[in-house]
């Protein structure tokens, strides 16, 4: 979707129809207002009385404005929404569930990539107002009318539609989207419940339904898309912004968003040393781990490092990671690009992974870093590096936790790739580590690896059931290396390449020059 321009809206309506957009302002709200009513959102009823010793709470709302901006930061439209006080609805009264499913990051990423495969488009529908089209069942919630839109009557609304804000708001929707997609014979995929495969016109008989042509902007990321030819994600400006809200826009830029052999720091245990309020440590963290989980992998071993120092952090551990953000600013216009080769053999995928651990890494406990690399037809799509949950007293025992891991996650990609309907060759996992690689290609009784003997026969297993192939792979190739420490720029950034992070307006300056 188009991104929202989070400044520059007012805080208020009050202070909305005070400035000189209040014509814009006030048809942006008579128009969010009559939304609720077209869809039946609520009715007006007396206000509900307290009785047998219930109190009966009504809820209170808020006008919520945005200016919606395209890429070039011109004004596209006006927009309220009215949004209910949900932090004010209490357990068992007003909600009970509000877990709602969402797609993973990775299937969305892979089906992008079988639509470049095949040259199919990529189109980008809305739901108009999503919220509003479910039904609110088994709770019954009183909320105080619109300021503005209240009639001076003293009546409240009785919802009978669900409405932003809420709770349960997205369970609901998803609830009702669900049931109209199995209706229309979608069906929900096993290996992500969030992806639905099937067709989307009998949607627009149920749903008012925006077609935003070919997606160009989702979840902050920013897609070039030429069916076919070339799939191009980037965030420079959500880069840009976090650059700027941490007063790092005019900042020094860094090769690497690490020191070559930078080791990580150990826990802070003076409280007095710690979680500076003064530092938005644990907001930067979270959102540099949003950038890794869409189109940033390089970053992943670095950010990582700085995520365990997030409930005791220190001034040290702020200077760390202004040092990504450096590394950002000179890269803000890197990300993730798939070119499609020019000859496309047809029949199957060709699945395949790296996996690499650095053991002993944690100078607290002393645990090794597991990291992995996905690969779709030489497509980097899945990436890991995680500190493991034990101990492990030898290199190649950590890599074989490592591998394990990647085979798991391997072997969900070919699952969900065959029940989209796609064929898919045996994966093949590359381990850089002969020891670890022996015990997991034969079924065996290995002196000394007792502990981790279940590990090793479950993937022997799969080697003997030829559904799995392991290869040996030189340090120096292994794409994962990057995922578990810190590199030197040079190897950095040929590790970088290999995974597919480039400069994209670089590749897109390419594909115009070929075109």
């Amino acid at each position: 979707m188009l991104e929202e321009q989070l400044t520059g809206a007012p805080d208020t309506v009050e202070e909305a129809l005070r400035s000189p957009q209040r014509a814009e302002w006030q048809a942006a709200l008579q128009a969010d207002f009559e939304s609720l009513l077209k869809h039946g959102t609520w009715k007006l009823v007396d206000r509900p009385k307290s009785s047998s010793g219930k109190r009966v709470k009504v809820l209170t709302t808020k006008w919520v404005l945005r200016i919606k901006r395209d890429e070039n930061s011109n004004v596209l439209r006006y927009k309220a929404r009215l949004i209910i006080h949900g932090f004010k609805q209490r357990f068992g009264f007003e909600y009970w569930d509000t877990y709602s499913p969402v797609v993973r990051i990775v299937t969305m990423l892979l089906v992008l990539l079988i639509e470049l495969l095949l040259g199919l488009d990529a189109r980008h529908i809305d739901v108009e107002t999503a919220f509003l089209n479910s039904l609110l069942r088994g709770v019954t919630i009183y909320v105080e009318q619109p300021k503005g839109f209240d009639g001076g009557t003293g009546r409240v609304c009785l919802l009978l539609k669900g409405i932003y804000g809420l709770k349960q708001a997205a369970r609901i929707w998803y609830q009702t989207l669900r049931a109209h997609l199995v209706e229309i014979g979608f069906r929900r995929c096993a290996f992500d419940v969030g992806l639905y495969v099937s067709v989307i016109e009998e949607l627009r008989q149920k749903f008012v339904m925006k077609d935003l042509g070919r997606v160009k902007h989702l979840l902050s990321m920013e897609i070039h898309y030429e069916p076919g030819r070339t799939l191009c994600l980037s965030q420079s400006a959500y880069i840009d912004r976090l650059l700027t809200e941490f007063g790092m826009t005019n900042t020094s830029t860094a090769k690497s968003p690490q020191m070559h052999n930078e080791k990580m720091l150990r826990l802070e245990k003076d409280k007095s040393k710690v979680n500076d309020p003064a530092l938005s440590y644990r907001q930067l963290v979270g959102k540099l781990q949003y950038l890794i989980s869409c189109t940033r992998p390089d970053i992943a071993n670095a950010v990582r490092c700085l995520g365990r120092h997030a409930g005791a952090y220190t001034k040290e551990n702020f200077t760390s990671a202004k040092r990504v953000l450096q590394y950002l600013a000179g890269t803000r216009m890197y990300g993730l690009v798939y070119r499609r080769p020019s000859a496309v053999q047809d029949g199957k995928l060709q699945l395949y992974a790296y996996s690499d651990a650095d053991h002993a890494n944690c100078p607290d406990t002393s645990r090794s870093i597991s990291g992995h690399v996905l690969k779709l037809n030489n497509w980097s799509f899945g990436f890991k590096s995680k500190k493991q949950n034990a101990v492990t007293d030898g290199t190649w025992k950590s890599e074989l936790v490592a591998a394990s891991t990647c085979v798991e996650n391997l072997l969900w990609a070919k699952e969900l790739l065959e029940e989209i309907g796609m064929t898919v060759e045996v994966p093949k996992l590359f381990i850089d580590n002969r020891s670890a690689l022996k015990v997991c290609q034969t079924v065996g009784n290995y002196e000394g690896v007792k502990r981790y003997a279940k590990l090793g026969h479950k993937i022997a297993e799969l080697v003997e059931a030829k559904e799995l192939t392991l290869e040996y792979v030189p340090t120096s190739e292994n794409i994962a290396d990057m995922l578990t420490k810190a590199l030197g720029p040079q190897r950095f950034a040929l590790l970088r390449e290999l995974l597919g992070v480039e400069d994209v307006a670089g590749a897109k300056l390419q594909q115009d020059q070929d075109a």
